[in-house]
């Protein structure tokens, strides 16, 4: 099908089929996507797409994937998707993430690896995330206020520029990382390596997983 006819099209499927724009070489989403109000998963990844229309964000999605695609940018209303539980926007050019983002409040599943990302907005630690994937980004820093995602289970950050931890936690010239503490996240890829998280950032909850 053509990407042209595939506008045409949306506003008539029912909403299982609004999965179906996956791999279309879509380089727009029609606006009368708008009409498929009962659509809960909406699958856009490997597409060519540059933007999301906001009204997207009208949709009663709890599962959005646009990853594999061009996006410099995420609708500034995309807080109005209040039932979103999973939000997949890797592999695109984003350089950075909506404050917006900080009113998903039923987000658990939030991928944004492989942009082009140099900080990440402290609202994201007002969310109950599960896993954050923010790997293969330019991310320097982690905000402390992230000690407040009490739910997070899994965090991958490797392949990031990370200062983490300082000197004085690393030791000195050619020691080994020390070993986070019982029930401390776990550690940070970072381009030299693994890190551990500094104490001064660790949480109050279980393990986090990091995958190198």
């Amino acid at each position: 099908m053509a990407a042209g006819a595939v506008g045409t099209v949306t506003a008539e499927l029912p909403p299982p089929l609004g999965r179906l724009l996956y791999h279309n070489c879509l380089r727009s989403v029609p606006p009368a996507i708008a009409n498929l109000q009962a659509l809960a998963h909406l699958d856009l990844s490997r597409n060519q797409l540059s933007s999301l229309p906001a009204c997207l964000c009208l949709l009663p999605l709890r599962v959005l994937n646009a990853s594999n695609n061009r996006l410099a940018q995420l609708p500034p209303n995309l807080g109005a998707l209040r039932t979103l539980r999973q939000l997949d926007v890797g592999c695109n050019r984003l350089r950075a993430l909506p404050p917006g983002l900080g009113q998903l409040r039923a987000l658990r599943d939030l991928n944004v690896r492989r942009n082009q990302l140099a900080a990440l907005p402290e609202e994201l630690s007002e969310l109950p995330l599960v896993r954050l994937d923010f790997s293969c980004n330019r991310v320097v820093a982690i905000p402390r206020c992230f000690r407040r995602l009490r739910h997070l289970q899994i965090l991958l950050a490797d392949n990031n520029p990370l200062q983490f931890p300082p000197a004085q936690v690393r030791g000195g010239p050619g020691d080994p990382p020390r070993p986070p503490k019982s029930g401390a996240w776990g550690h940070f890829g970072g381009h030299g390596g693994n890190l551990g998280c500094p104490p001064s950032l660790n949480p109050p909850f279980g393990t986090v997983s990091v995958h190198g």
